[in-house]
């Protein structure tokens, strides 16, 4: 079987990783030093993003745009979907 998968490794503001693994311990624990399944986790949140982006309930960040602002939203929408994974029922 082949892996299609790629790493990817980029910087996370801590406020940010704070809240993926507050999401992450709900949705997906696990007994290490963050509480859960980190890969797991983001690649939920990046797909509810992408769906949430093409159904147009995202506004795009202008490019002039502060990235302290930019990181401010993000953390915004990471507690809204947090709040909207709280309520869905798990298979």
């Amino acid at each position: 079987m082949s892996d299609n998968r790629k790493m990817l490794n980029f910087r996370c503001p801590l406020d940010v990783l704070e809240a993926i693994d507050t999401v992450g311990r709900e949705r997906y624990p696990a007994e290490n030093e963050n509480g859960c399944d980190r890969s797991k986790t983001l690649l939920e949140l990046i797909q509810l993003g992408i769906q949430a982006i093409d159904r147009g309930d995202v506004l795009p960040v202008s490019k002039t745009s502060d990235v302290d602002e930019a990181i401010t939203k993000l953390a915004q929408r990471v507690a809204e979907v947090e709040a909207r994974l709280g309520k869905l029922k798990v298979a």
